[in-house]
């Protein structure tokens, strides 16, 4: 069947001579997951919490945010997520105060499918409120590439 346009890597491949496309376009999926229990004293407004670790050349694809109710005093307690560097590379700021369940890194604002250029740790930083000892957090962050 004829199409009206190619993806790159279609294209590539289609090429004569072909052209080789990224190791990258070929891999696997893999999960890291995550877990946490906040401590006693809850963790303060700017506090951040390294979820994973990446390694340079895998590409995010999706990324899943679980957690109680983590308000300590009925206010909008709020999580961001990112790089390390840019605090809301991932998610801008999402309200937690009740039960969530929270996608994250599945849009192309968000850099989903964009290799990463280096070691890279997916960080969650406490926002507006401070998040109430004994909540839970869990979640997983899939990627292609091999770690």
């Amino acid at each position: 069947m004829a199409y009206d346009y190619k993806s790159d890597q279609i294209t590539n491949a289609d090429a004569v001579p072909a052209v080789a496309n990224n190791p990258n376009t070929a891999n696997r999926v893999s999960v890291e997951f995550f877990s946490y229990t906040i401590p006693a004293g809850n963790l303060a407004v700017g506090k951040t919490l390294e979820l994973c670790r990446l390694r340079k050349g895998v590409r995010p694809l999706y990324g899943k945010f679980s957690c109680s109710a983590l308000t300590t005093a009925g206010g909008t307690a709020g999580v961001k997520i990112g790089d390390g560097t840019t605090v809301d590379k991932y998610l801008a700021e999402t309200s937690v105060d009740g039960a969530s369940n929270i996608e994250f890194l599945g849009k192309q604002a968000e850099a989903a499918g964009v290799a990463l250029t280096a070691d890279t740790s997916i960080v969650a930083t406490v926002a507006t409120e401070a998040w109430a000892a004994a909540g839970t957090i869990t979640g997983f962050v899939m990627f292609a590439g091999g770690h």
